[in-house]
């Protein structure tokens, strides 16, 4: 209950626009974009997700959805927010897969973001 209330709080206004587009824009030429509703969803779990963080810690979170363009079959958001770290998502990717799992897409957006001196996101940049 406490993540959809912060969910809220941190989908509101520039951020959660912001985030949107940077979504739409990170996926790969060739992959199936986000229907409008499930694009603004996943940015609002990111932007969730991303509202504090402690300085060289990285935030993950998980979140089970039920994909109703597919029959409401549950599948798994992850969120990974972290300073730039290159491979990281690969290196994820690969040992997700080598678990036996698929993942039905993959969505890297880098994004610049501000923080307060407590790590609170303030601002999509």
């Amino acid at each position: 209950m406490a993540q959809k209330a912060a969910s809220k709080n941190a989908g509101s206004g520039k951020n959660l626009s912001a985030l949107t587009r940077h979504l739409k824009n990170a996926i790969l030429p060739g992959d199936t974009g986000f229907a409008a509703k499930a694009l603004k969803e996943a940015a609002g779990f990111l932007l969730s997700a991303a509202q504090k963080r402690t300085k060289n810690r990285s935030v993950l979170a998980l979140e089970s959805i039920k994909d109703t363009a597919r029959d409401g079959r549950l599948m798994l958001r992850i969120a990974i927010i972290n300073d730039d770290m290159p491979f990281l998502v690969d290196s994820l990717a690969a040992t997700i897969a080598a678990l036996g799992l698929s993942i039905e897409r993959l969505v890297h957006p880098v994004v610049p973001v501000s923080r307060n001196a407590g790590g609170t996101l303030t601002q999509l940049n």
